[in-house]
């Protein structure tokens, strides 16, 4: 309650240190105002680490696999594999509820790769009534890893989300284009990207295709602050949710710079985009559609990789050879 205060006890052989908690909202009230139910809302406890004592693990809350009932293996498969391309160092999925030969595909990867690919279960509580539940459940909880520095960089996406620089190939480059951008006299927690739209009915036939390569025909870009995700630096931002930092970390750090479509943009494919859900979805599938050859520059290399994944894994028999 508001009367109560909490604190966080730091216990060592010779000594034990306490510092007051500060609670840090992730959910905000103007996203379910026209909500009149009560739900129990997302609260990060944090506390300052005295002065010379070494620094644990952080959290942050990346959107898990709940309740999917199709078969996402393929569309699974070229994610990690293109995320991978672009550069990817460490990739944690959390997944609730899935079918056994996704959960069999998962497994592989995380095997395979160890120290790139964790898959770890999501568990809710069983009383939590989120505004939206997939959205309030889907706030990223990406670990931050044991040591301070081991995550610069994070982004929350979903597997049909990529995004691609547009004038070099890995995001370690695009980084730099970042700086040129910015430049250095102000520091920003997370950096958006703009989000566009590839569109487009998927039938029995065209389902296991390459969903990023057979489509290249985009919506126009989403305005600044709208439905991008972002390049979150996990040194700076306190509280995120899917879209960029809520909080910042440390004083002097601005929340988010929007950066234009001429650095990188958010590749984000649909098969329709539902304006019941998503009013801003009226402009978007009426815009004008624009041919995008952008990812294509990852082709080559990606086919290469997603054949010898794919190659590995019929032998094992987690894919059906076709």
């Amino acid at each position: 309650t508001s009367q109560e205060t909490t604190h966080c006890q730091f216990s060592f052989s010779n000594r034990i240190l306490a510092t007051k908690v500060t609670a840090t909202p992730i959910w905000l009230d103007i996203w379910d105002q026209n909500d009149t139910n009560i739900y129990f809302n997302p609260v990060l406890l944090s506390c300052r680490v005295p002065y010379g004592l070494p620094v644990t693990t952080f959290y942050l809350v990346p959107k898990p696999c709940t309740n999917v009932q199709e078969d996402i293996t393929e569309r699974l498969i070229q994610w990690i594999e293109i995320c991978r391309i672009l550069g990817a160092e460490k990739i944690e999925i959390y997944v609730k509820n899935i079918k056994k030969k996704v959960w069999r595909i998962l497994k592989w990867y995380s095997s395979t790769y160890p120290n790139e690919i964790t898959i770890k279960k999501f568990k809710v509580l069983r009383e939590q009534k989120a505004p939206d539940a997939n959205t309030s459940q889907s706030f990223s909880r990406i670990l931050w890893q044991k040591r301070r520095y081991e995550v610069i960089l994070s982004s929350p996406l979903d597997i049909d989300e990529v995004i691609v620089p547009q004038n070099v190939f890995t995001w370690k480059d695009f980084v730099n284009d970042i700086d040129s951008v910015i430049g250095t006299e102000e520091r920003f927690a997370s950096f958006m990207v703009p989000n566009a739209y590839f569109l487009g009915q998927q039938t029995s036939r065209s389902r296991n295709k390459f969903f990023f390569l057979e489509n290249v025909y985009r919506t126009q870009f989403s305005p600044s602050g709208e439905s991008g995700k972002s390049f979150i630096s996990t040194k700076d931002s306190l509280t995120i949710f899917n879209h960029y930092t809520l909080d910042v970390l440390r004083p002097g750090v601005n929340r988010t710079f929007f950066l234009p479509a001429s650095i990188a943009q958010l590749n984000h494919y649909k098969e329709s985009c539902n304006s019941v859900i998503l009013p801003e979805c009226v402009k978007y599938v009426s815009s004008r559609r624009v041919r995008d050859f952008t990812i294509l520059k990852y082709r080559k290399v990606f086919m290469n990789n997603y054949r010898k994944s794919v190659s590995m894994l019929k032998a094992l028999g987690f894919l059906l050879s076709q």
